[in-house]
């Protein structure tokens, strides 16, 4: 989740912004369904835009940083040191939230005890994308799809079956879900940021403008309209549902990056969504605790507006854990195992 796009590029930092940013909408929305504050059909149109787009644009995104990253690294360093990541942060995190659960049961519908918490291979809410991460780089590294042969060619079609055997589906244990998203990491990769680069840098803003708005709007109106099945949420699935959810992720994922790129052309404007991009795993990890304490305190507040719960929700589930993020650095644990800690000057980069 923090490698960086370049010292000059940023679009994939800001479409790695965006896709979190979204992630944070979304379960701001779900929280407001399960609260009772918005009916589940009036915004269901804008919940399968959401999960058509924000993990498929990040998922494409790592892809497409990740062949730079293991030729600086090397295949066995990169990955020991992703999994090292992963693991650790799935373990902290899964103690701090599951420790919030246990807390909150009294106000909660469903009790949660440590019992649950402790059942490492049911991760707790959000959590179930480090696992996945894990099982995506594994896949990655093993397909190699920047490296052309046999092996890519293969996998890569391995992939695509497993995907479509997987989408909609989420069994609920860890490694196996988020399976539909592994495409969007190996096309990311088979691509590549170079040559993604230089296809961005021929196109003119104006075409990649109106492009990516027309291709987000039809995302939307195939959401609203035709009720896709979406890659990671659990829902109904049938050919034609899933065909048009594996369409549609295409679009999003071509709208996002062209809009992405004309917005990191005018830094002064998008500075900050490269920003919440390049930390975006602090963000993900902290949001739902914020996004949750917020919709708490506004219903006891008496404030039920969807709109207000939405925007005070998403901004504070954004900024409180890139505060909380800058607060740690000299003591970094939150974010990085111990093993991998910087000592010195450096030790704040990520």
């Amino acid at each position: 989740m923090t490698e960086t796009a370049g010292s000059r590029d940023t679009s994939l930092d800001v479409a790695r912004g965006v896709a979190i940013i979204l992630v944070v909408l979304g379960h701001s929305l779900r929280g407001l369904v399960a609260g009772g504050v918005v009916p589940q059909r009036s915004l269901a149109w804008l919940d399968t835009w959401l999960y058509l787009t924000h993990l498929p644009v990040f998922a494409f995104a790592v892809g497409v940083l990740t062949p730079a990253s293991v030729a600086r690294a090397g295949t066995r360093t990169y990955l020991g040191r992703r999994l090292g990541l992963l693991a650790w942060l799935y373990l902290v995190w899964t103690l701090l939230e599951g420790a919030v659960e246990v807390l909150s049961t009294p106000w909660k519908n469903v009790p949660v005890g440590w019992a649950d918490v402790l059942t490492l291979w049911r991760p707790i809410g959000h959590l179930w994308f480090l696992p996945h991460l894990a099982v995506a780089t594994v896949v990655l590294l093993g397909v190699a799809p920047w490296r052309p042969g046999v092996r890519a060619v293969l996998g890569s079609a391995a992939v695509t079956v497993v995907a479509l055997a997987a989408w909609g589906w989420d069994p609920g244990y860890a490694g196996l879900q988020g399976l539909a998203l592994v495409p969007c990491y190996v096309a990311g990769a088979a691509i590549g940021h170079p040559r993604l680069r230089a296809v961005a840098s021929r196109a003119p803003s104006s075409l990649l403008a109106v492009g990516g708005l027309l291709l987000t709007a039809v995302v939307g109106l195939g959401a609203v309209w035709f009720g896709p099945t979406t890659p990671t949420t659990q829902s109904v699935r049938t050919v034609p549902s899933v065909a048009l959810g594996v369409v549609l992720v295409a679009v999003a994922l071509v709208g996002t990056i062209s809009l992405a790129v004309v917005a990191s052309r005018w830094p002064r404007a998008s500075g900050w969504v490269a920003y919440v991009g390049r930390q975006s795993l602090p963000v993900y990890l902290g949001h739902i605790v914020v996004t949750a304490g917020t919709r708490v305190l506004l219903l006891r507040a008496g404030v039920t507006a969807p709109a207000v719960h939405l925007v005070l929700s998403a901004t504070l589930g954004v900024s409180l854990p890139l505060l909380l993020e800058r607060a740690t650095r000299a003591v970094p644990y939150l974010f990085v195992p111990p093993w991998q800690v910087r000592r010195g000057p450096a030790s704040a980069a990520r």
